[in-house]
């Protein structure tokens, strides 16, 4: 088992997404990025590298 701290940020925010989908697309990013301890802006690009 792996703590959450021991997660890069990238992994983070995919394990949120995988556990969590409604939430992440109901919830705007600077929110999430937020809760997650991100910036808006890094949260996009990791979004951004996901759909590519």
């Amino acid at each position: 088992m792996k703590y959450v701290f021991e997660y890069s940020k990238e992994e983070m925010f995919n394990r949120f997404r995988e556990n969590f989908p409604e939430f992440v697309e109901r919830v705007p990013q600077y929110m999430l990025a937020t809760f997650l301890g991100l910036t808006p802006e890094y949260l996009s690009k990791i979004r951004a590298k996901k759909l590519s």
